[in-house]
């Protein structure tokens, strides 16, 4: 009895592309090696040459996690940073400094609680002002990366930027106006009846630069995020800065507020609304602190992909990640 030939089987077999559906295709296809340099998303191993259906070797994580972190379908549309060290730096240093600047404000105000209660004076006050202002320019200085990051940047867009940083300046001054000049006057700004009627105005005018500031920043930051594919798809939390203006807005009715209590004929009425104002500010600085700090995590998140650029997936998964897709369009920038 002889076994049928490896001939009469093969041809009486039909073809290998005819009988596989185009999923079981692509799925022998994702289960080929990666082709291209990729840092497992845990420990940073380079992971060429493992299965996308492989872990890392060195911390476990499985290598299709890594791939839905650092691959990103649409990196052909990102253009690239001009500076991509510097940007991402700078990146991290903008919401940083501004962070540590409003620290260095809270703790101003600490001591005037404790000057209040205790009734004697903190030392290192003026110390504590100076190096709250170094960061708000420090906070300035990084923002200048988000000017013209790539050489795609569209002009107006860089010049709307650019004002937003020479805010910073506007907004130091005001603050030394307050924090220098009209407390070396006054002393103390609060409780209320402590405060002249210039502190609530500067303090308006501040808020209103700031939240300039943000509205302003609120693209070029937006075009960041949308370099980390899990950032962009709200696969993560992130920090907008929209939510920021809208606690700005509680500060400033705060100090409308303040500003209708300096005009009150009625003492106790204009008590009542100054420690209303008081507590309308001290709400909103404390969100927008943590506002500052979460943008400060969300930089941080984003370093990795602006120091490497965006990874595409044909870089990593070869002909069968490119979904057939050979656009090079650069988009990103054109808001």
């Amino acid at each position: 009895m002889h076994e049928p030939s490896d001939s009469n089987s093969n041809a009486s077999a039909p073809p290998a592309d005819a009988s596989e559906a185009p999923s079981t295709r692509a799925g022998r296809g994702l289960a080929a090696e990666l082709t291209g340099d990729l840092p497992c998303v845990s420990c940073g191993y380079n992971l060429r040459g493992l299965s996308v259906r492989a872990a890392c070797p060195e911390c476990g994580a499985l290598v299709g996690v890594t791939i839905l972190a650092r691959v990103d379908p649409r990196a052909a549309e990102l253009a690239p940073i001009r500076r991509p060290a510097l940007t991402a730096w700078a990146l991290v240093a903008f919401p940083c400094f501004g962070f540590t600047a409003a620290v260095c404000v809270w703790a101003l105000r600490g001591g005037d609680l404790v000057e209040f209660v205790a009734d004697q004076s903190i030392a290192g006050r003026a110390m504590l002002k100076q190096v709250s202002l170094a960061f708000v320019a420090a906070s300035g200085l990084a923002a200048l990366a988000m000017v013209r990051p790539t050489s795609e940047t569209p002009k107006r867009r860089s010049v709307i930027t650019l004002g937003c940083v020479l805010l910073f300046g506007v907004f130091i001054a005001l603050q030394h106006r307050m924090h220098f000049d009209l407390e070396m006057l006054w002393g103390r700004p609060y409780p209320p009846e402590a405060m002249t009627i210039e502190r609530p105005i500067l303090h308006l005018a501040s808020t209103i630069c700031l939240s300039l500031i943000v509205l302003g920043l609120r693209v070029p930051w937006r075009l960041f995020v949308a370099r980390s594919r899990l950032m962009r798809s709200g696969r993560v939390d992130r920090q907008e800065l929209n939510p920021l203006v809208y606690v700005l807005l509680i500060v400033m009715a705060g100090d409308v507020v303040m500003l209708a209590a300096g005009l009150l004929p009625d003492d106790d009425l204009a008590h009542t609304f100054g420690w209303l104002a008081m507590f309308l500010i001290g709400i909103g600085s404390m969100l927008f602190t943590v506002g500052l700090l979460t943008l400060t995590t969300d930089a941080w998140r984003l370093g990795p992909f602006i120091r490497r650029g965006a990874i595409a997936p044909k870089d990593v998964l070869g002909p069968h990640g490119s979904n057939g897709s050979n656009s090079t369009t650069r988009n990103s920038d054109a808001e």
